[in-house]
């Protein structure tokens, strides 16, 4: 790293003259020029003045020294350096109402660490603070975590602080210690409540059919509203949306002609299309008088926001896929709509493990009777024989047509499932209770010369009886083998 000094130069009267304070020009190693107004008019000063400044970007360079900037904003007012950030968080369209939070939340945290300047902001000032905070709601000490460390990002980004102090700290964890919870209306509670809303009816069902958020609700203009056509709608414009997104959902038939009821004649397209509920006590008396607690005996709020976890609670027990359930909801986390909105306790999760596969076959005690095993016996030649009931109720016998091999019989089973294969014998079927196998044995038609089975353990199968008899026992024997 080296520099020089030089004077600006004009031509005056065909002469270059210098003119104007000495300059600083500092070349870094890496090809870069920085230069710098020195404000003197000495040269010896401005090369004594050179010396410094190389030596200082050479400890800057190594790390032994902050960046200049970071130490000019060292010693400034923290009230100073988080009016600007707040005005540059307006500069991004972030909400009104969150820049004036953040900024109280800030100066409340550095009034109480005793933080004045910015080389006060410090970790271990904030985890003594947050220590302190216990009485505090674990979801607004982890928002005042992060607006620290939202506000530490942007000194850092604008080249005022060389690192976030609280960077690396652990936020609160808010599972399980949420004050305000909020619970899902069951669909006869919905009836009651639009059955006692009143004026406000278009309003409480435009919130449980949509899912709208009540900023978004109370900034729909009838300019919005597409209710004529088989396909009614209403937009959701960019600027009132929460994800600043514009979204057109879908109403249904019934609400479209509820709310076009609703309009007053009259009524140009930019007036709010719906009624606007500014109190809370208004959505009290509706759940008072459809007979519904405002906190039920869990401690869950039923406030008009739990009309979205209603909407969302809905979809999910009409078996709505998650995926088009967040695009209703309009999250970008699908955690959010799973987690969050979906009310678990109007879940059937009864339903869900009866609708699985039956893999017991109806049986009811894990550990069947021990029963004998089915005993095969011996049948002549060209005859059939089950019990059905009595000892000796044999078949009726079939013709064999030459070189058929012998066919054996099998003895009732008991009550127990059970397999009997012995050698030599035809392999036995499943048998449950008062089931038989069935044998089969074949001979030709009279009258058709076709070939048949007939059925043993009853009377033998006539003639419209045995195509049937032949299509569906010889199905059942290729399963038994």
């Amino acid at each position: 790293m080296n520099g020089c000094i030089y004077r600006r130069r004009r031509k005056v009267g065909g002469k270059s003259v210098a003119m104007g304070p000495w300059r600083a020009r500092i070349r870094h190693g890496d090809g870069r020029t920085e230069d710098i107004s020195l404000r003197l008019k000495d040269k010896q000063a401005a090369q004594s003045e050179l010396r410094k400044l190389i030596a200082e970007r050479e400890k800057e360079q190594a790390g032994l020294l902050p960046a200049r900037a970071v130490r000019e904003a060292a010693g400034r007012e923290l009230a100073g350096v988080v009016a600007e950030f707040q005005a540059s968080r307006r500069a991004v369209s972030r909400a009104p109402r969150y820049v004036e939070d953040m900024g109280q939340c800030l100066a409340r945290l550095f009034r109480e660490c005793g933080w004045q300047r910015l080389r006060d902001v410090n970790a271990a000032g904030f985890e003594r603070w947050r220590a302190g905070q216990l009485g505090m709601a674990a979801k607004t000490r982890k928002e005042y975590g992060n607006h620290l460390r939202n506000f530490c990002n942007w000194l850092c980004a604008t080249g005022r602080l060389a690192a976030n102090p609280v960077q690396h700290l652990a936020s609160v964890d808010v599972r399980g210690q949420e004050k305000v919870r909020r619970r899902a209306f069951t669909p006869d509670e919905v009836r009651r409540i639009l059955g006692e809303s009143r004026r406000y009816r278009p309003l409480v069902a435009m919130a449980v059919y949509t899912g709208l958020r009540r900023g978004e609700l109370d900034a729909l203009r009838w300019c919005d509203m597409e209710l004529e056509g088989p396909t009614p709608c209403v937009r959701v414009r960019a600027g009132t949306a929460k994800n600043r997104k514009e979204t057109c959902i879908p109403l249904r038939a019934g609400l479209a002609q509820l709310v076009r009821a609703s309009r007053p004649e009259g009524s140009a397209d930019t007036c709010p299309a719906l009624p606007r509920m500014d109190k809370l006590r208004a959505w009290k008396r509706i759940l008072e008088r459809a007979g519904i607690p405002y906190i039920d005996s869990q401690g869950r709020r039923g406030d008009f926001h739990a009309l979205r976890h209603t909407f969302c609670t809905l979809m999910a027990c009409a078996g709505v896929p998650q995926r088009i359930a967040q695009e209703a909801m309009r999250h970008s986390d699908p955690k959010l709509t799973a987690m969050i909105y979906t009310d678990p306790a109007q879940l059937s999760t009864r339903g869900a493990v009866e609708k699985l596969p039956d893999f017991l076959g109806g049986v009811v005690s894990c550990t069947p009777p021990c029963t004998p095993p089915c005993t095969p016996t011996a049948v002549p030649e060209g005859q059939d024989e089950a019990r059905r009931g009595t000892e000796g109720e044999k078949a009726e016998p079939a013709e064999v047509l030459p070189g058929e091999p012998v066919r054996r019989g099998v003895s009732r089973c008991g009550t127990g499932e059970r397999m009997a294969r012995p050698a030599g014998f035809e392999p036995a079927a499943f048998c449950s209770g008062g089931r038989r196998s069935i044998q089969l044995s074949y001979g030709r038609n009279g009258a058709t010369g076709l070939r048949v089975a007939a059925r043993g353990g009853g009377r033998a199968a006539g003639d419209g009886e045995r195509d049937w008899a032949r299509t569906n026992d010889l199905h059942r024997v290729k399963v038994a083998l």
